[in-house]
């Protein structure tokens, strides 16, 4: 399964980098190559693709240097992501080193020029609008947050914890060829939807695809039953009960808001719902088995991400009023922004919270051995004294 599930990984991410790559070709030189929108425009029609990609040369023209910087290092991001996979896991440590440099510089100057076009465009204008704008820039921090932590924690000797950081790194990278893939499935089920609106639909829960495919492969990277010092669990029954409770009293609010807004109100909560509460049941069913299995270490980092996981209903109902408010958007767009961003917040405080329970049990071991040190430092010289 293991196995399979990396050979997956690297089939997706080579295949996708040269459409990462070619993204913003066709506006840097007309007629070059662009494979993404051609595959799709293919796949479906050319009016679904034309409005929301190919008329957008008014708004790239000024970022052209900034966007190829970003979509040419994404693309090497998608090879580059399954070779560190496949050196961590064949333990072939400077092979892992040097792309791992390597990767780190290419996420850092992707960023910028994401993070250049993104400030220096109205969000009207950044592809499917607002709600398209706020994703990204969850993402882009995200992503810039996450390969830093799995930084620090390599310099921490936080070796795990490192490879969850770069788990989730990498899985908000997938959310690029994650949404091209929900742009053409969304648009078989859902004929008459715009790319905009299929784009509004996939980032519902582009985000819970995120925690899980992160956690997953975090699982499948930590195979250890228990780490030192991590003993017991910090969350225990009452306060699921809370989480659970908190999570059903943001949630009805949210379904009411989303139906108020009629039948693409009703659609759009659909594809919250549904993705949220199957996270929610895969997550206690692991929980159940990493138990029963003994896995006191799975079992604590999946109680994490599941509490955290019940707060993401009531940040998406604060953000939304947030929104609203500074950013002056209508509340369907405000809700369905806040949505987006509180899937990622959440998980991300997951990971946070995990790394933090990893490297308290290493310091608690390490002053325990500092202090058995100490005492049997003087006894030691008693004997050798006598």
């Amino acid at each position: 399964m293991f196995w399979i599930a990396v050979w997956s990984l690297v089939i997706v991410s080579v295949a996708y980098a040269p459409i990462a790559m070619t993204a913003i070709w066709p506006y840097a030189s007309p007629g070059a190559p662009s494979l993404g929108p051609d595959a799709l425009a293919s796949a479906t029609s050319y009016d679904y693709v034309h409005t929301a990609i190919v008329d957008r040369t008014p708004v790239y023209d000024k970022n052209i240097p900034a966007l190829l910087v970003h979509t040419i290092g994404g693309g090497l991001l998608m090879v580059l992501g399954p070779v560190q996979l496949l050196s961590a896991v064949r333990r072939r440590r400077r092979l892992h080193r040097i792309v791992g440099v390597v990767y780190a510089v290419t996420v850092f100057a992707s960023m910028i020029g994401a993070l250049i076009y993104l400030m220096t465009t109205p969000m009207d204008d950044v592809f499917s609008g607002p709600v398209f704008a706020i994703a990204l820039t969850t993402i882009l921090i995200g992503t810039v947050m996450s390969v830093t932590f799995a930084l620090v924690s390599l310099a921490q000797g936080l070796v795990h914890m490192h490879f969850r950081w770069m788990a989730l790194n990498y899985a908000f990278l997938m959310t690029a060829p994650g949404l091209r893939g929900e742009r053409y499935l969304l648009k078989k089920f859902h004929p008459e939807a715009s790319l905009a609106e299929v784009n509004m639909m996939a980032i519902m829960h582009q985000a819970g695809l995120v925690v899980v495919a992160a956690l997953v492969a975090s699982r499948m990277l930590d195979t250890r039953r228990t780490a030192p010092g991590v003993t017991g669990t910090w969350l225990p029954g009452p306060a699921f009960i809370g989480g659970g409770f908190f999570s059903l009293v943001a949630f009805v609010p949210m379904g009411v808001a989303f139906h108020s807004w009629g039948a693409d109100g009703d659609r759009l909560f659909l594809y919250f719902a549904v993705p949220y509460l199957a996270t929610a049941a895969l997550m206690t069913w692991c929980i159940l088995r990493t138990r029963a299995q003994g896995k006191s270490l799975a079992q604590e980092e999946w109680r994490i991400q599941l509490f955290l996981l019940c707060g993401v209903p009531g940040l998406a109902l604060s953000l939304g009023f947030a929104f609203q408010s500074l950013l002056d958007l209508d509340p369907a767009t405000a809700l369905t922004s806040a949505v987006a961003v509180s899937w990622g917040v959440c998980a991300f405080g997951a990971f946070q919270l995990m790394g933090l329970r990893l490297w308290l049990g290493q310091r608690s071991v390490r002053q325990i051995r500092a202090t058995e040190a100490a005492v049997a430092a003087p006894q030691q010289e008693l004997v050798e004294a006598g």
